[in-house]
């Protein structure tokens, strides 16, 4: 997250603007505080968005729907992941006096930064590990459970999963050996102790089993971006999507319903179409940008979309943006449940907006 310093010079050297210093300076106070309001609402946004597909993958399960579970999941992995690329950033600040206090008195402070995610992380892979192991797609079960209990080594559900996963596959050895270092490492109590001994003595009797093959169709995971530092972070108010590169156990594309591919109306600059509770906008662009040239900002009855201007050289700092569209709204939008993705179609690149609408119903008109 980018932090933004604004000072005040003047004879006594270099202070805090504030409207104290003029209306120059209370301007500048103002801007910084308006720039701290965004940055605050896209990690709301995002954070929002993660916990929105973690819980409909919940739902999936509840439904016995596991590919749909897989892939909700993996979206909630997906915006996590830009979570931590947008706190990756973010400049450390120093501790407060209860913090430095609760330090000396040897207290433990929760984590900051992207560490601050990895309990999330631990549980939405560990969630999707058992989808995969109702899709008997094992091997797919044990690397997520084992990469939860690398994240949250004190997860004792992560290493049962992991476990399971094993056993399943008729790797009964391997299997007690997760769950012996999970009793060194993620049993504090008697009771889970207790419970995790019966597991191994239960997999020491157990005689061969037939391992399933994995269903067919299985979602698409991208491991090689699951591993990969992406050190650009989302410039809007909700989580948008770059299609020329996989996200983090996402698919690469977010599709458009078919009945949107119909009866689009003109808009400012591209066009739009509808159901009943969304509305597509298309917005083609002069040329292919990257994701952190792009801001789109969506609020419930405003939507703004800037471009940065290109460098003339590889030396320029560059901070100017052209508007590419600033609107109103005519109908409420759900800011946090809204996305953007830029794709190529054509040979063109353009800005596919989906604003989720607050009342599913048709409208007539879309902007003013």
């Amino acid at each position: 997250m980018q932090s933004l310093s604004i000072l005040h010079a003047d004879q006594n050297g270099f202070r805090p603007a504030s409207a104290a210093f003029g209306p120059e300076s209370a301007a500048l106070a103002r801007l910084k505080a308006v720039h701290e309001l965004d940055q605050k609402s896209i990690l709301s946004s995002m954070e929002a968005n993660a916990v929105r597909r973690k819980e409909q993958g919940n739902l999936a399960m509840e439904n016995a729907e596991y590919h749909h579970a897989v892939k909700e999941y993996s979206y909630a992995l997906s915006h996590a992941q830009d979570m931590m690329d947008f706190l990756e950033v973010e400049k450390t600040q120093p501790l407060n006096g209860y913090q430095l206090r609760a330090l000396a008195k040897g207290v433990p402070l929760p984590g900051r930064g992207p560490v601050a995610l990895q309990p999330f992380r631990a549980v939405v892979l560990a969630s999707r590990a058992l989808a995969f192991l109702r899709l008997h797609a094992y091997n797919r079960a044990a690397e997520d459970a084992e990469l939860a209990c690398q994240l949250e080594p004190r997860y004792l559900k992560a290493w049962i999963r992991r476990a399971a996963a094993l056993a399943a596959a008729n790797l009964r050895e391997q299997a007690v050996q997760v769950l012996d270092e999970a009793l060194r490492t993620a049993c504090p109590t008697d009771c889970l102790r207790e419970q995790v001994c019966k597991l191994i003595v239960n997999l020491r009797s157990l005689v061969n089993v037939e391992v399933k093959a994995p269903e067919k169709d299985l979602p698409v995971i991208f491991r090689d971006a699951d591993t990969a530092q992406h050190k650009k972070w989302r410039k809007a108010s909700t989580q948008p999507r770059d299609v020329g590169r996989p996200i983090a156990g996402a698919p690469a594309a977010v599709s458009r319903p078919s009945s949107l591919k119909e009866d689009w109306n003109p808009a400012p600059t591209g066009k739009w179409s509808q159901s009943e509770g969304e509305l597509w906008l298309i917005l083609p662009l002069p040329r292919k940008p990257k994701v952190s040239e792009v801001s789109v900002q969506i609020r419930p009855r405003h939507l703004r979309v800037l471009l940065r201007q290109p460098k003339e050289s590889r030396e320029q700092e560059n901070d100017r943006f052209d508007t590419v569209l600033e609107r109103e709204v005519l109908f409420a939008v759900k800011p946090s449940e809204s996305t953007w993705q830029l794709e190529v179609v054509d040979g063109r690149c353009e800005l596919q907006i989906s604003l989720q609408k607050e009342v599913a119903e048709l409208v007539a008109e879309a902007f003013r």
